[in-house]
């Protein structure tokens, strides 16, 4: 089963001053990038990438209608509720599928890091119930050497646990699936970008200057 690649776009951006998703990045916006990388990195799905929208619902849906039908979009109406909401608003889109969850937030993941996840989920064999994401090893170590890791984004969730998001609250976190759940499973990557967000001018500074040194 191929994943459902959704890419989380909702949000206001208040703090960047612009549209996380419409920013650019070497020339071409954080957008183009994350579906660049899901049509490198990920295998075909039977569905386009969705895109969800929210608080600047029109100008996305401009950009994206160069893409015709290679990509859907949806708008999430209720987007000041929270993330969970444009999730709620995937999952009725893309019933009965395992979703790859991207946030704009965390735009610069690579092809090889979206296969990886892929691969593992695959091999997992694709769990209704189960959930993943890519687990880098942070700087320094912690007891008999062994070192810190944090999981970052994107994330995968099964067909069931997509089923029980619309019962939650817009405002409770995804983490309230686990009890429902099986346990989260991790795919260990060496790209520091599944952790790196997008919020404020300076970030897109950085991440700018993190493009800009990858091509070197």
């Amino acid at each position: 089963m191929s994943l459902a690649a959704v890419i989380l776009a909702g949000g206001a951006s208040s703090r960047l001053g612009e549209p996380k998703a419409l920013a650019t990045i070497g020339g071409a916006t954080v957008l183009a990038r994350m579906l660049a990388a899901i049509a490198e990195g990920l295998t075909p799905s039977k569905v386009p990438a969705l895109v969800v929208t929210g608080a600047h619902h029109g100008p996305i849906s401009a950009f994206l209608s160069t893409y015709g039908e290679e990509v859907a979009v949806v708008e999430n109406r209720d987007w000041a509720s929270g993330r969970t909401s444009s999730v709620q608003a995937a999952a009725r889109e893309r019933e009965g599928l395992d979703l790859l969850l991207w946030p704009a937030d965390v735009p610069l993941v690579s092809p090889r890091v979206l296969r990886a996840i892929e691969e593992r989920w695959q091999a997992l064999q694709c769990p209704a119930t189960g959930w993943l994401a890519p687990l880098v090893e942070a700087a320094g170590r912690r007891g008999e050497g062994t070192p810190p890791s944090r999981y970052g984004h994107p994330i995968v969730i099964g067909r069931e646990l997509v089923a029980r998001v619309s019962a939650l609250s817009p405002t409770e976190p995804l983490r309230s699936l686990r009890p429902a759940a099986d346990p989260l499973a991790g795919v260990r990557v060496d790209e520091p970008a599944v952790l790196d967000d997008l919020d404020t001018p300076e970030d897109l500074a950085r991440l700018r200057a993190r493009w800009t040194r990858f091509q070197e």
